[in-house]
């Protein structure tokens, strides 16, 4: 199973939430394509909240930690997945139930469709983020 690790510092610990800076992990990152996606362009800045129930250990600002996150092929199925779905549905349905032979109408309705499965899957991001993530924290050493 696929598996994102980044490391992070505790920065903050309140009684509900730690406050991790998410750094970086490794030299290989800056020569990565995909770095300004991941970092923002701005190392060091992301921060996360997590609740104290999700950590197993006493959090102290200073410590450093491993953030695991492992459904990343699952997220990545639903990111791909949602949108081809409603395109390929809306191109069914203009082509085979609707008699639609004209190449720029079939167009605009697999558009139309892919708009709508974009719309669909910013509705299931937005229930995935009020359940929250599945992050395995681990505490890997002090300052």
């Amino acid at each position: 199973m696929e598996t994102i690790k980044e490391t992070g510092k505790i920065i903050a610990v309140n009684e509900n939430f730690v406050t991790v800076a998410v750094q970086s992990p490794t030299e290989d990152c800056h020569s990565c394509a995909m770095a300004t996606l991941c970092t923002g362009g701005e190392e060091g800045q992301r921060q996360i909240e997590i609740l104290r129930q999700q950590i197993d250990f006493a959090p102290r600002p200073g410590q450093k930690v491993e953030l695991c996150f492992d459904r990343v092929l699952e997220y990545s199925i639903l990111l791909y997945l949602i949108p081809m779905a409603f395109f390929l549905a809306a191109l069914w349905l203009a082509y085979a139930v609707w008699n639609v032979s004209s190449e720029l109408y079939l167009f605009l309705f697999s558009m139309g469709g892919l708009g709508v499965g974009f719309f669909a899957l910013r509705i299931v991001n937005n229930l995935i983020n009020k359940k929250g993530v599945n992050l395995q924290i681990k505490l890997v050493g002090e300052n």
